[in-house]
């Protein structure tokens, strides 16, 4: 079992065996159930990891709280803007974590891309923030000077996060962060109603009696911001040319594509998201080290790519291009080591080896039959005959669908097993359960309704080609 005494007596990086994949979704719940009201911040390899970790939180640990904070979905030194859903995540996620630690048990998820790249200053976000209510006084023009500042961008009809537009005395925008827009109805300067409505129809969904207020961008455009920004790149670049669109774009307050890469420069210095959890046990996805490296290498190519193109900073179009030094936007990896060493900090492993004050999580990797599938007389089912029949514990197989888990099953029986079919569905009985996608594992500290420990089979093979586990219809 994972000795909690022992991690919160400690700092500096650890291991915390027996934590494959599956098994380490019941870890990390153990650990914020443990940790309750600080944070466990999770840092995955990558953003499939981190995805498939907050759906299997989803399923085995609904009541904990799970913030994800996800990386830009572009490449270092772009010349576009991160999608407006990815930062409308960032911001929303950024800003509850800028208003103070979790009540109760709360995972931060984050990706390796995520954690290296530097984020706007935790007061930055906490200040510029507001929320109102229905009946409240509001003054219209100071709302759009908000939005005009923090990213929004008007337009005459709102369908995306981030979009604004005004219409007499009703005001439609898109925070981020929210299933829907928002329709505010004034009186004045009092708000008459708030009703959320549908982007594609524009008709009304609901009733609203209060509604908060994010960035939109990281970038925030106000006078402070833009003589910071214009100072610091003349500061880095020297005299500015005529041909520099960005300089000339952001000295007039106007949004410029890819301006986010430039981040740094509007701001009076930068945080990195272990302020936002200063208190937090960091739990980290096995091989994130490689997965930094890799990371850190790309950062490192493209910059150069950059530096180095012909024409004293002038790409093929003919367009101006100076990147920041990679340390203004990325921790390098000095930064990351010291800031992993001040904390708790648990390195998640699927074998079996521990250290003393990290532990083992009681996991192991499924079977997955790899070494009979191989064989050109092997019968996989015969093998998952005898291997369900030598084992104490209940074996669980998740297949794709209903109609597989039904095929599947049947071949089970001709080979002489007796599979129970039921239903996993979501957390409340909402819907299908997760997605398994992973080769299975063992765990020997959980115990079935049976009262004998539950653990789940490796990837099965089902007409030729392996069935990877799924939530929905296991057999």
């Amino acid at each position: 079992m994972i000795n909690i005494k022992n991690i919160t007596d400690f700092t500096g990086r650890h291991s915390l065996a027996g934590a494959p994949e599956g098994a380490d979704s019941l870890a990390l719940a153990e650990l914020a159930r443990a940790w309750a009201g600080r944070d466990v911040l999770y840092v995955a390899r990558d953003d499939a990891r981190m995805a498939r970790m907050a759906e299997m939180l989803a399923f085995f640990a609904p009541e904990i709280e799970v913030v994800d904070v996800p990386a830009w979905d572009c490449v270092p030194y772009d010349r576009v803007s991160p999608h407006v859903d990815v930062v409308a995540r960032r911001i929303d996620s950024l800003c509850r974590l800028a208003h103070g630690p979790a009540q109760g048990p709360r995972v931060v998820l984050t990706s390796v891309a995520a954690l290296v790249q530097r984020v706007p200053p935790r007061q930055v976000l906490a200040k510029s923030s507001f929320a109102a209510r229905v009946g409240g006084r509001l003054d219209v023009d100071h709302v759009i000077g908000f939005l005009n500042r923090n990213g929004y961008g008007r337009t005459d009809t709102v369908m995306e996060p981030g979009e604004y537009a005004v219409r007499g005395g009703i005001l439609d925008l898109f925070p981020p962060g929210t299933p829907e827009p928002v329709r505010l109805d004034f009186f004045g300067d009092e708000l008459e109603s708030i009703r959320s409505f549908d982007p594609m129809s524009q008709r009304t969904t609901g009733q609203l009696q209060s509604f908060a207020l994010a960035p939109v961008s990281e970038v925030i455009l106000d006078d402070e911001s833009i003589a910071r920004f214009r100072s610091g790149y003349r500061e880095l670049f020297g005299v500015v040319s005529s041909a520099d669109p960005l300089y000339e774009s952001v000295s007039q307050g106007i949004k410029f594509t890819g301006m986010e890469h430039w981040l740094p420069l509007f701001h009076d210095g930068m945080d990195t998201l272990f302020a936002y959890v200063p208190d937090a046990l960091a739990v980290l996805d096995h091989q994130v080290d490689e997965a930094r490296d890799a990371r850190h290498a790309l950062i490192l190519e493209y910059y150069e790519a950059r530096r180095t193109i012909t024409g004293a900073g002038l790409a093929e179009s003919g367009m101006v291009y100076h990147p920041l030094p990679p340390n203004r936007l990325y921790l390098e990896t000095d930064e990351w080591n010291r800031l992993l060493a001040v904390r708790p900090c648990l390195a998640l492993s699927p074998f079996a080896s521990s250290d003393e004050k990290g532990g083992d999580a009681g996991g192991r990797m499924g079977r997955d039959f790899a070494d009979i599938r191989a064989r050109p007389d092997g019968n996989v089912y015969e093998a998952l005959r005898d291997y369900v029949n030598s084992e104490s514990r209940r074996v669980v197989l998740a297949a794709w669908s209903a109609g597989s888990r039904d095929r599947l099953s049947h071949v089970l029986a001709d080979h002489g097993m007796k599979p129970v079919q039921v239903e996993i569905l979501a957390h409340g009985g909402a819907g299908p359960g997760p997605r398994f996608r992973h080769p299975g594992f063992l765990h020997r500290h959980r115990t079935g309704s049976a009262g004998r420990p539950t653990g789940a089979a490796g990837q099965e093979k089902a007409q030729g080609r392996p069935v990877h586990r799924r939530g929905l219809g296991p057999v």
